[in-house]
């Protein structure tokens, strides 16, 4: 089914007559305000892992060429899909092992913690851009790229409990949405506001549990209106703002070098001696942070140590410069004390 057949399935019948609103009166939605048209020009998928899987079943490889440093979900898409695929290695978070490509050959390159354009643009450069895929799932604001394809995860960036976008001159396939199991899936989203992420751990954990199934279905309305309800320049910019302040903290003794020009970073990432240890304290203090990647094989080097002691500090829009302070002198204090 096309995309443009899917978006005119979903509207809803309008009245007989001049023109107007689709309905009048009844009970409130959630109320939101449309600031900014994110899916116009894409593919909006259920989520990023099904978004690849429609673009490997449009473009069809012979083989993908995948960094083993990567969400795990990457090569269950390319099993979903069929496609064999190869591994190369990172060897830093600027520079790959890049494999030589074949005939019929493609490669898909990560845009790492939303800082890794320069890396992207190597790779369009040296492969062309009808063999590159971009995984974009950790960079919503990256440019959409000059390649075959550039994947997105908008719910790395908002408040979205689903989700997958794609960018691509490829023709995929696409399904209709399951509204229901989204509106489902967003329950911790509401069961959060004004209450611990203890409370909404369980519910959290389930709907990501529901986005296994790979398929070709859509991203559903609520997933879309709201994601185009946020503030996008507020996010940008307070997401950069976070990341050079905790930058001019951290800069000196992290053993990773990030330079961030006009780029909206996930995190700010930081590797540092007794990592493992510091994750620990802060994880006591009720400081989450995530691991990338659980479940993956990482090769010795950079790999083992982004996998098992990098620090991936938060930098998002609900933090200030005061929560950035209480996070820079907390991890000071557990340095010092050890």
């Amino acid at each position: 089914m096309s995309k443009d057949k899917v978006q005119s399935n979903l509207s809803m019948v309008t009245t007989e007559g001049v023109a107007g609103p689709e309905s009048m009166g009844a009970h409130f939605s959630l109320a939101y305000r449309k600031r900014s048209s994110l899916f116009a020009d894409g593919w909006c998928y259920v989520s990023a892992r099904s978004a690849l899987f429609a673009v490997l079943d449009a473009c069809r490889p012979a083989l993908l060429h995948v960094p083993n440093f990567i969400c795990p979900v990457v090569f269950e898409s390319c099993e979903a899909a069929r496609i064999p695929v190869r591994r190369y290695r990172m060897n830093s978070a600027h520079c790959a092992e890049f494999p030589s490509l074949r005939d019929g050959e493609k490669i898909i390159v990560p845009n790492y913690f939303g800082l890794g354009e320069e890396m992207v643009s190597q790779s369009v450069a040296e492969f062309g851009a009808d063999r590159v895929i971009v995984d974009s799932a950790q960079g919503f604001f990256l440019p959409d790229q000059n390649c075959l394809a550039t994947l997105y995860s908008p719910r790395k960036f908002l408040p979205v409990a689903d989700g997958g976008l794609v960018k691509t001159e490829l023709s995929l396939r696409i399904d209709l949405p399951d509204e229901k199991a989204s509106l489902r899936r967003s329950e911790y989203l509401l069961s959060r506001i004004g209450s611990a992420p203890e409370s909404s751990r369980s519910a959290y954990v389930e709907a990501e549990k529901s986005l296994s199934p790979i398929s070709f279905e859509s991203m559903s309305t609520v997933t879309k209106a709201l994601a185009e309800s946020f503030d996008l320049e507020f996010i940008r910019e307070s997401r950069r703002k976070n990341f050079l302040h905790l930058a001019r903290a951290f800069d000196c003794i992290n053993q990773l070098s990030w330079t961030i020009g006009d780029q909206v970073p996930l995190c700010y990432p930081l590797l540092i001696d007794g990592g493992e240890r510091i994750r620990a304290e802060l994880l006591m203090k009720r400081i989450f942070l995530p691991i990338f990647w659980p479940g993956i094989a990482p090769n010795p080097g950079y790999e083992a140590q982004m996998a098992q002691t990098a620090l991936h500090l938060p930098v998002d829009h609900r933090y200030r410069e005061d929560d950035m302070n209480f996070l820079i002198d907390l991890i000071e204090k557990i340095r010092k004390n050890n």
